[in-house]
């Protein structure tokens, strides 16, 4: 298990994800919807972040794709930030899916979905330390 160095483990997983890549979601800011409308990608919520979880699927159905994240840092150094990036590749990438997994937070704060369909969120201002990995703890 590989964790930033601001991601806190509280306890054992408790809760399996649903998709190949799970964590907290969040929105983008102005330089990130560059990137979206560069790639022809609709703008939705991104994860990604400290804390997220990757299947192996997500690996093997995305490794055929690795020369867009290449291809993309090459043109847009400014605006290459990995959790964003690894949201794009899954989304390139047929058949691999990304969401909210529960058992993952954020302190600073984080949106929560209130359907499947991933198009009304709760904001939860700031998270308290009750799920298993909590990102952006400063020690």
């Amino acid at each position: 298990l590989f964790l930033e160095t601001d991601v806190l483990t509280t306890k054992k997983i408790s809760i399996e994800p649903k998709y190949d890549m799970a964590g907290v979601l969040n929105f983008c800011g102005n330089s990130e919807k560059k990137l979206y409308e560069e790639v022809g990608l609709e703008l939705k919520p991104h994860t990604g972040c400290g804390g997220t979880i990757y299947t192996t699927d997500f690996f093997n159905k995305a490794k055929d794709n690795l020369n867009f994240v290449y291809d993309l840092y090459e043109r847009r150094q400014k605006n290459f930030f990995q959790d964003l990036i690894m949201t794009m590749l899954c989304r390139k990438t047929n058949n691999c899916t990304y969401g909210f997994w529960e058992d993952c937070s954020d302190i600073r704060g984080y949106y929560r979905p209130t359907d499947q369909t991933y198009t009304n969120f709760i904001n939860i201002p700031s998270s308290n330390y009750s799920s298993a990995l909590v990102h952006s703890v400063k020690i």
